[in-house]
């Protein structure tokens, strides 16, 4: 019950109590009045009667002492009236019996019962008795007035009750509004909300209380910028070169290795190599040459735009850039003038001089294949002459031309060709050494059926999908399955789907997944979506929306592919999600004590701070496990524990 609730019904007791007691006190003095009145009267009344029967008496009239008592007695308020003679024997007596209609309600005879009051007068002659006269007043008068009273002290003491518990409640919701704002801010801090209670209460002590709150929300704040700070810090160390301020070769290696999870059909890998720059170091020194190196790396990325440049070593550079032939050999010529130029500008043309090699990136390739296939074009360059460029270009899709690729996936969706693979995610237990694994969930991943039964995996036709917007579908086509596995035999096991951002635009695709979610009732809880991390900042407003609707459904989020971008932490605060994935390239070759060590612990450390488990993917080795059971992962996926299996399909 809440405090504002036992405030109120305490009170509440309390003025219940002092009303009733002031009740049977009031009733209580009103009875003793009404006692000492009805005596009163009883005695006067036989007073009276004594005066007016004494003539009566003393000629022994008989009929004018009965007409005289008769005619007192008719008034009603009198239960007997009776004449004695001497010898206490009654002469004249009228007693009136009590009928149900008069009679007061029982309640009140029992709890204020009256004595009857009576009173006696003498009949005297001069010093001559004649008789006696007794007068007992009725009491159903007395009750009857008690009762009319007490209906209207009832009356108004309840609605005195009723106003003071009103006004009472008006008070405690004011007093106690700051206990409320303090409740809500302390479940935002536990949602992983920070903000401060404004305006401050006016009452001391919750004054006090609501400033210490403010203070611990802002300390908790700080203490995560300040450990995302930290994680930046030690990303910059171990993927960004010094000199140059651009990624070095493990910033590359990862991108390229998250560019094999990309679904984007085209890219061009550009390698430069600055030669002459030994020699340029021995003659004009390490300052020299390292402000030279930066004015090239300067160059390059401007050409470069958009392009993620990186320095690998000495005065190689590389390029990633999304284009396709033409763009990369325009590329490739933009970048030879300016770096003829910028040598020139800086008088050094007779001791530096460059090459440039470009080769595609296909969809699927390793960083290895892809840096090796630029490397063998950077050595033809070399081989031709400096300055010269040499592009390689692999159609990036294998089969025919994109057209006849978009007729494939379209005749695959009508003929629901697709089915559904999963890999497993096991919680990493916290014993070194235990073999015990607890799924967490299955990943589903998407499989095209071709005519002759063979399967392709995701890579090899989601990019050409993109391409002709036909993502939508597929994951309409993909989540169908789900939900009639769903409803089937797969009741025990909790299942995690991609969910593209070209979907996740699309306002009538959410609508159709939430209206099957709220289908599917309490199966719904059994469901995690992914968005990879570039997904979830392309599409913040419209996830937003989404998850809020399909969190109420019980279903979780997870954000995958993260640690790769600059922004990955301010998006871990706003998105808050149920699960965040690393990024498979930031745990391949990472050594205890490194500065890869270093960042990951510290995004693991950021992570639990915010109470959302960590999953590390593309775990292949078992050795793995012991370096991320250390740093607090919760969970791990990859074939050192699992393969990907068939899971379920449409049968053609």
């Amino acid at each position: 019950m809440r405090l504002s609730h036992q405030l109120l019904a305490g009170s509440a007791l309390v003025f219940l109590v002092v009303l009733a007691a002031v009740f049977g006190s009031h009733v209580g003095t009103s009875r003793a009045y009404l006692e000492k009145q009805l005596a009163s009267h009883a005695q006067d009344a036989a007073t009276s009667l004594a005066v007016a029967l004494t003539a009566s008496l003393r000629d022994n009239d008989m009929r004018l002492a009965e007409t005289t008592i008769n005619a007192v007695y008719a008034r009603g308020y009198y239960r007997r009236i009776a004449l004695l003679d001497l010898n206490g024997k009654p002469l004249i007596e009228k007693i009136t019996g009590t009928t149900a209609q008069s009679s007061p309600p029982h309640w009140i005879r029992s709890l204020f019962p009256f004595e009857t009051p009576r009173g006696t007068a003498l009949v005297t002659v001069g010093w001559r008795q004649l008789g006696q006269i007794e007068v007992e007043s009725s009491p159903e008068f007395a009750y009857r007035q008690l009762e009319d009273f007490s209906a209207i002290a009832a009356l108004w003491l309840t609605a005195a009750y009723a106003m003071t518990l009103f006004l009472l409640s008006l008070l405690l919701r004011r007093v106690l509004d700051p206990l409320r704002r303090i409740e809500s801010a302390v479940d935002d801090i536990a949602r992983r909300h920070f903000r401060q209670i404004s305006p401050l209460p006016g009452t001391r002590e919750l004054r006090r209380v609501v400033e210490g709150i403010n203070r611990l929300s802002a300390t908790v704040e700080r203490l995560l910028d300040d450990e995302a700070l930290q994680a930046e810090r030690f990303r910059t160390l171990a993927y960004t070169d010094a000199v140059v301020g651009l990624p070095n070769r493990a910033g590359l290696m990862v991108r390229l290795e998250a560019r094999a999870e990309e679904i984007r059909a085209e890219a061009a890998l550009v390698l430069v190599s600055i030669d002459g720059l030994q020699d340029f170091n021995s003659t004009h020194g390490y300052v020299d040459c390292d402000e030279m190196i930066a004015a090239l790396a300067r160059v390059i990325k401007e050409v470069a735009e958009d392009g993620f440049c990186a320095r690998l070593q000495g005065g190689c550079f590389a390029v990633l850039s999304y284009c396709d032939e033409a763009a990369a050999r325009a590329l490739g010529d933009r970048l030879r003038s300016r770096l003829s130029d910028t040598i020139h500008a800086l008088n050094a043309a007779g001791e530096l001089d460059f090459a440039i090699g470009i080769s595609s990136c296909p969809v699927g390739a390793s960083p290895s294949e892809l840096l090796a296939a630029a490397d063998t074009a950077l050595a033809a360059a070399r081989h031709l002459r400096l300055g010269s460029v040499v592009i390689d270009w692999q159609t990036a899709m294998p089969d025919v031309a994109s057209q006849a690729w978009q007729r494939r996936i379209q005749r695959a969706l009508d003929e629901h060709r697709f089915v559904v693979a999963a890999q497993g995610v096991f919680l990493l237990s916290s014993e070194e050494g235990s073999t015990e694994r607890t799924l967490l969930h299955k990943e589903l991943f998407a499989r095209l059926q071709l005519e002759d039964g063979d399967e392709l995996s995701a890579g090899q036709f989601l990019p050409m999908a993109a391409r002709h917007g036909q993502l939508e579908a597929i994951d309409r086509v993909c989540l169908q399955l789900l939900f009639a596995a769903l409803g089937s035999e797969h009741e025990d096991l909790r299942f995690s789907f991609n969910l593209s951002a070209e979907a996740l635009r699309r306002p009538l695709f959410t609508r159709w997944l939430l209206d099957h979610l709220a289908a599917v009732g309490t199966r719904a809880r059994s469901l995690n979506f992914e968005v990879s991390d570039c997904a979830v900042q392309a599409t913040a407003d419209e996830l937003g929306v989404f998850a809020e609707e399909a969190r109420r459904l019980g279903v979780s989020l997870t954000i995958d592919q993260f640690g790769l971008s600059a922004n990955g932490f301010r998006t871990l605060r706003t998105v808050l999600p149920d699960y965040v994935k690393l990024a498979g390239s930031l745990i391949q070759d990472v050594v205890e004590g490194s500065e890869k060590h270093f960042y990951l612990e510290s995004v693991c450390r950021i992570a639990a701070s915010l109470n959302i488990p960590v999953i590390a993917t593309c775990v292949e080795r078992p050795e793995q496990l012991p370096m991320l059971r250390n740093l607090g992962v919760h969970a791990v996926q990859g074939n050192a524990l699992a393969p990907v299996q068939a899971m379920f399909g449409n049968n053609r």
